[in-house]
């Protein structure tokens, strides 16, 4: 099982490894057990293919090769759109 996240923006690689960390031990799971984790980081900044008029300095983009990792994904989503 891979996991490939894509950094875009004011991200370093030392937040990307402790945001990994942090995951891994928060929700211990046999599903990580095994996972290979591949980071990309692009510090040009987002840019906007439409007036929106948000603007935003980081963004990130999962990709994976198992539909498992949708439910994990999906949580913090759910709970901010609540907000």
């Amino acid at each position: 099982m891979a996991c490939c996240l894509l950094y875009r923006g004011d991200v370093v690689p030392k937040d990307v490894n402790a945001a990994i960390a942090t995951h891994q031990t928060k929700r211990p799971s046999s599903l990580w057990i095994g996972a290979h984790w591949l980071q990309g980081i692009n510090y040009q900044p987002p840019t906007l293919s439409c007036e929106t008029g948000c603007w935003v300095q980081r963004v990130v983009c999962m990709l994976s090769n198992t539909p498992l990792l949708l439910q994990e994904a999906c949580l913090p989503d759910h709970k901010f759109d609540l907000m």
